[in-house]
């Protein structure tokens, strides 16, 4: 019984089920650790470890109310999985088949599982939005994470089923939301968790058609709009990462080394622009030098002159915030990402880079969508020959 539990597929299934167990909304759900448990009871693997682990995770991050919805959708799923008999075969790379046989229960079970929540008061009307947004997400990450799943389990050589691009796509969002548990750190002002989602994305992009750039970028930025305090803007500067790595890739290290160059200068101009100032009472060594100054005298001051000295402390402290943040706006954020990943493109040694191309299945291109989508195929006709009087056929 315990032998199964470490066997190789179930302990590389609990890795990315115990780091999603870290993440969480902007709104401070977290669905994904129930949609992880749903495609590992799908794929047979134990949840006993995942389960316990993430229970521990979530009451110690999330409190109490994150815990228990957690705990009773498990349950509920549970008892729905182990009563229903689904003896229909099908394919479950069909994302309409797969839908069909495998939504049912994840939404009959979050609605029940909120619907006991609603009932024992753990929450309230008030919170109906969050509670919908809880029931979707889980429905719609179950499927996404079932094919990241697929394509896991292909990597590690427990699986010979044959992977699409979907599949490459749903994984790097599963990896993009299991490393979100570093999205509180700042490095040089730059969020960790976007620049590695962003590398990420140009490593797997490197040299696919542009629906895969598209496509992957998207839905990347998605995932990041959804987990963090970020501007709607990321869904453009993320398509413009996805749709310039796929182009400039075509060249090869040409291109990445073009990037590189284009990234770089791009980002000299921006700092340049925000650090352009000829007020010498604004330079950064005086306003250093002033605000050292007035801390270390206000211990000795009282009355009004402390309130002025405080209250010019404050404005200093404004000004450099406002000062860091208009150097690290979003664009700056993501330029520098893209700098960092077509820097990584340039060393990363030829051979890992076809070998990483090898293992990504690269998306239909725009003509082959447009002929699946709208039934778009050629018109062949013969040639009509000539034609000849019906008189001198005769004769």
């Amino acid at each position: 019984m315990f032998e199964r539990l470490f066997r190789k597929k179930n302990i590389f299934s609990y890795i990315p089920a115990i780091l999603a167990a870290f993440s969480s909304m902007v709104m401070g759900i977290n669905p994904f650790s129930s949609a992880i448990f749903v495609v590992m009871v799908e794929e047979k693997v134990p949840v006993l470890i995942t389960f316990l682990i993430t229970s521990i995770v979530q009451l110690l991050l999330f409190g109490y109310v994150n815990t228990l919805k957690f705990l009773i959708f498990v349950i509920v799923y549970s008892i729905i999985k182990a009563f229903s008999k689904n003896t229909t075969k099908y394919d479950s790379n069909d994302i309409v088949q797969l839908a069909k046989n495998f939504l049912p229960k994840i939404l009959i079970a979050s609605v029940i599982s909120e619907g006991i929540l609603l009932i024992t008061r753990v929450e309230e009307l008030s919170d109906f939005p969050e509670i919908i947004c809880y029931v979707i997400s889980i429905a719609l990450f179950s499927i996404v994470f079932r094919y990241a799943y697929k394509y896991y389990y292909s990597l590690l050589k427990e699986s010979d089923e044959k992977v699409k691009y979907i599949h490459i796509i749903s994984f790097v969002i599963l990896f993009t939301i299991c490393i979100s548990f570093v999205k509180g750190i700042n490095i040089f002002g730059v969020n960790l968790w976007i620049v590695l989602s962003i590398v990420l994305l140009m490593i797997v992009a490197w040299k696919k058609n542009i629906v895969f750039g598209i496509l992957s970028s998207l839905l990347v930025s998605l995932v990041i709009l959804l987990c963090t305090n970020v501007a709607i803007g990321i869904i453009i500067l993320m398509l413009v990462v996805g749709i310039v790595t796929t182009l400039i890739s075509k060249a090869g290290r040409k291109g990445a080394l073009i990037g590189l160059v284009f990234s770089f200068v791009i980002l000299l101009i921006t700092f340049g622009r925000n650090a352009v100032n000829n007020n010498p009472a604004m330079n950064e060594r005086m306003q250093e030098d002033y605000y050292s100054f007035l801390k270390s005298s206000l211990n000795s001051l009282s009355g009004d002159e402390y309130e002025k000295t405080s209250e010019e402390i404050a404005r200093i402290e404004e000004m450099d915030r406002i000062q860091k943040e208009a150097q690290n706006t979003l664009s700056s954020t993501i330029i520098k990402c893209m700098l960092i990943g077509f820097f990584l493109l340039c060393v990363i040694p030829i051979k890992y880079l076809d070998y990483i191309n090898g293992l990504v299945p690269d998306a239909p291109d725009i003509e082959d969508i447009r002929t699946r989508l709208f039934r778009v195929s050629k018109i062949y006709r013969l040639n009509p020959g000539k034609e000849e009087n019906e008189d001198k056929k005769e004769e």
